[in-house]
């Protein structure tokens, strides 16, 4: 029948095809409602009222005697129902640490990278990939939410069953990461976020966390940063101070590259360890399970991503870490050989066995490589330049967008003058109001940082500036206007949670 659902599972899987009715089958996916709920969440301390108090010590970094005040001054007002048992800041302390250890803590080492004839050493906080990976499939909670077998899914539209994404692992690589593995085992798939940025809103201290995610857990558990079983911090990598007398010197951007891959590696050492022979492993629900550990996606800005692939950047003759489109080729739209791991390692083998390090260089330059070992080429079964992701935030909303496209109405509004300064400002907020959709009163006297606010404002600009950017009055913002139209659909297909095979290939 018309948008009957088709399941087809991995032959690994052993498990038959299946043809769902779409009413039964919507019935049957998980959504918002089904995020696993603790009903005790504070344990393990005694009440609710007893983690809330505690938290408030710890937030404010309260001594012991400012603990021990505040536990007395609740005792003594204490008049709801709610039973209060903490005593003093050694009990508080004693819980804490006993919270502590119910999930995977961070551990702190030392990464040592030579250069200059020196070696240097840069302290790294961590919680081991796996570890933490473990904790989460021994939740009895989440254990009915984790799927270990890829699957294709498939719609039927009157003539034939037309493929749809929706998760991970109904997408190829979960399939293809299967396939590589023992017929008995079934991948863990982790995804890696790393964006170095500014901790606070003000001020200059940076730092650089590595968040995690299981792609096994359906995206609305996953994508929830304060529910169980969604994303956390499981590394902090060490942020390298500039130095003045070797910055952008070949040597010292390599030497930064080594320290990134270096550091890396203590995140995924735990992961490694397993990468030959899978690991066996009773989860939440009883069932022993074959595991095996997989990478699946990096997701990073493109400065990440050149330093994920070890690649030149923008000035090199090859510049995306995907594919091998040459620099002066990239406004031209065609299809180019993609990368792979071997092949970089090839180049980077070859680039070492010169006899001088001007050869080297050549050879490394000819390919838009670095002299670095790749930590990725040491995890079996992945394949670096096949694990990067697009990622919609920094491309789109804050990259196209907001570093380019918007900079550029900017720049044309101000050639127009203050007049149409100020129409750009009414016309935005004479703009109807709209349920999760920024209004803004004013735009172009403000300096926009969140991605999401800059993505409405993408959303808007065609209907507040189509009346300024005529093409008898200013032909170049009117053809701008017409790129930007282009880039939003570009983006709206981006945005699509589900694709087709045809959104795919539209």
């Amino acid at each position: 029948e018309l948008n009957d659902i088709k399941v087809e599972y991995h032959p690994h899987s052993q498990i038959p095809s299946t043809v769902h009715h779409f009413s039964e089958f919507t019935c049957s996916r998980m959504t918002e409602d089904t995020v696993p709920r603790n009903n005790s969440p504070w344990e393990p301390f005694c009440t609710q009222l007893d983690f809330e108090i505690a938290e408030i010590a710890l937030e404010a970094a309260m001594t012991k005697d400012q603990t021990n005040r505040l536990l007395d001054l609740v005792h003594r007002s204490a008049s709801s129902n709610d039973k209060f048992t903490l005593q003093n800041h050694d009990e508080v302390r004693s819980l804490w640490d006993i919270a502590s250890q119910r999930y995977t803590r961070f551990q702190n080492d030392t990464v040592s990278v030579p250069f200059d004839s020196e070696v240097h050493e840069f302290e790294m906080h961590y919680r081991p990939l796996w570890d933490w990976g473990l904790d989460l499939l021994r939740d009895k909670y989440l254990a009915p939410h984790f799927i270990f077998d890829a699957q294709r899914l498939l719609k039927f539209d009157r003539e034939r069953f037309v493929r749809f994404i929706d998760e991970p692992w109904t997408a190829d690589a979960f399939w293809n990461a299967q396939s590589q593995l023992p017929s008995d085992a079934k991948p863990l798939a982790f995804i890696l976020y790393a964006d170095k940025s500014k901790l606070l809103s003000f001020g200059t201290q940076k730092g650089y966390p590595i968040i995690a995610r299981i792609a096994n857990l359906p995206v609305h558990i996953r994508n929830n940063n304060t529910a169980l079983g969604g994303g956390r911090v499981v590394s902090w990598l060490p942020i390298i101070v500039e130095n003045q007398e070797h910055a952008k010197k070949k040597n010292y951007v390599d030497f930064k590259n080594a320290i990134w891959h270096t550091s890396f590696y203590q995140l995924l050492a735990s992961v490694a360890k397993h990468l030959n022979t899978g690991y066996w492993f009773e989860c939440g629900d009883g069932i022993q399970r074959h595991l095996w550990p997989v990478i699946l996606i990096l997701s990073a800005d493109y400065e990440e991503q050149c330093i994920m692939a070890l690649i030149r950047g923008l000035k090199g003759k090859f510049p995306c870490p995907v594919c091998l489109v040459p620099q002066d080729e990239q406004s031209i739209l065609a299809t180019h050989e993609l990368c792979t791991c071997c092949q970089s390692e090839d180049v980077l083998r070859t680039a070492r066995s010169k006899p001088s390090e001007k050869e080297k260089e050549l050879h490394l330059k000819a390919f838009s490589l670095r002299n670095v070992e790749n930590v990725f080429s040491r995890v079996v079964h992945v394949d670096v330049h096949r694990a990067l992701s697009f990622d919609r935030l920094h491309t789109n909303e804050e990259g196209l967008w907001g570093d380019h496209l918007w900079k550029e109405i900017k720049f044309w509004i101000s050639d127009l003058g203050r007049d149409a300064a100020v129409k750009l400002d009414k016309n935005f907020d004479g703009l109807p109001r709209w349920p999760d959709l920024t209004h803004f009163l004013s735009v172009i006297a403000v300096d926009f940082t969140d991605g999401t606010v800059l993505g409405d404002l993408s959303k808007m600009i065609v209907f507040a500036a189509q009346d300024i950017f005529t093409s008898s009055r200013c032909k170049l913002g009117h053809l701008l206007l017409h790129c930007i139209r282009y880039y939003i659909e570009f983006d709206i297909y981006a945005s699509l949670e589900v694709h087709t095979e045809h959104t795919i290939a539209a």
